[in-house]
């Protein structure tokens, strides 16, 4: 009996068991086909709603491990030294964030003189409607320190410690010798290097930056420049130098004989235009016959009698008895008492490359220029007078 009992009670358990299997099998199934059925719909039932709240919430992410850029040209805080280091953020981090949400995630880190300087800079488009890496590339050409290779080698050549710690000091000399690429600088380049270093910074300011320059171009085509390239080339400088002040000075002479030509030809005009008239009229202001008065090149003459200017006395109307004050007697001179304002004639002299008016030689003892005329043909040195 016992027996028997336990026979039936083994075969429950067997059944059981797979009874069991069974709906664990199936129990399995059904999580895999609810699971399979959520996906789909979840793909399908996607909304840009749930789309752009995941490009936000990684914006926010990476936007809070990304420092503020500030450009300072003192310091040497670039925009190229601040994107190498948070470039992963956006090329590796950001990869799955479209290219508007980049554009707006950078602009978002640049400080407000920055912003605005770049705005100016694309106007009239708007910072969304420029690419991610136009961006970057015309950020990297406004917000960065752009040194020629020879300043780097010269600031190496000069570098000292200003109170840094041993790390400070050793970073900053290694760092300045690499941007100088002193790897690349063979014997010539060396010799080169101290030839431009040499010219005298005020003397020679013009051919140092030029010879820089020069220099700068045949690194940048990668051709080879010595010292003597250097010599025969600032002898050709020099030449065409001497040909520039040989035109100039053939171009001062030319425009001062077209001055005089076509001051000596006015004057001409309205000579004969009043000897046609069969009147020639003397003017007030100068006393000089052909032209009157509102015709007159010379300055305005003051009047001995009434002290007015823009007549001489000899054509002065006025009755009042003011005094005259218009002699000048020149001591130890064979001249007499002579009135200032006379009759006189001029001609366009040029002196020291500029052009002067001086009055007719009448055969006077003593020829005088203003104090103005001496300082504009350079102040040459003046001997004592006798005479006063």
């Amino acid at each position: 009996m016992n027996k028997e009992n336990e026979e039936f009670m083994l075969r429950m358990m067997q059944m059981f068991e797979k009874q069991n299997e069974q709906h664990q099998a199936a129990m399995t199934a059904l999580v895999q086909a609810m699971k399979g059925k959520s996906n789909d719909e979840s793909r399908a039932d996607m909304t840009p709603t749930s789309s752009s709240v995941s490009q936000t919430q990684l914006m926010n992410d990476i936007g809070s491990r990304v420092a503020m850029f500030q450009f300072d040209l003192e310091t040497e805080k670039t925009f190229s030294k601040w994107y190498a280091r948070h470039e992963a953020a956006f090329t590796v981090e950001g990869k799955d964030l479209e290219d508007k949400s980049k554009v707006s995630l950078l602009m978002s880190k640049m400080s407000d003189e920055v912003y605005e300087q770049y705005s100016k800079r694309i106007c009239p488009r708007k910072h969304t409607e420029v690419e991610f890496d136009e961006t970057v590339k015309t950020l990297e050409q406004m917000f960065d320190i752009k040194k020629s290779l020879f300043s780097h080698r010269f600031a190496c050549i000069n570098i000292a410690r200003d109170d840094e710690t041993p790390v400070e000091y050793t970073t900053k000399v290694n760092s300045m010798c690499e941007s100088a690429m002193l790897q690349d600088i063979d014997a010539e380049g060396w010799k080169v290097f101290f030839w431009l270093k040499g010219l005298d910074a005020s003397r020679d300011k013009s051919a140092r930056t030029y010879f820089i320059r020069y220099v700068e171009q045949k690194w940048e085509k990668k051709e080879s420049v010595n010292v003597n390239d250097l010599c025969e080339e600032w002898k050709k400088l020099l030449r065409q130098n001497s040909v520039v002040q040989e035109m100039e000075q053939v171009d001062k002479a030319v425009r001062a004989l077209h001055t005089k030509k076509n001051f000596n030809r006015n004057h001409k005009k309205l000579w004969n235009r009043e000897q046609s008239n069969g009147k020639v009229d003397e003017c007030w202001n100068c006393g000089k016959v052909g032209h009157r008065k509102p015709d007159c090149v010379q300055r305005l003459t003051k009047c001995l009698k009434c002290q007015k200017t823009g007549h001489l006395s000899k054509y002065c109307k006025s009755k009042g008895s003011k005094k005259a004050q218009s002699m000048v007697v020149i001591e130890s001179a064979a001249a007499e008492d002579v009135e200032v304002n006379a009759v006189r004639q001029y001609v366009m002299v040029e002196v020291n490359d500029q052009l002067i008016e001086f009055q007719l030689d009448t055969g006077s003892d003593i020829t005088l220029i203003s104090r103005k005329d001496w300082m504009k043909v350079g102040e040459p040195e003046l001997e004592k007078c006798p005479m006063k």
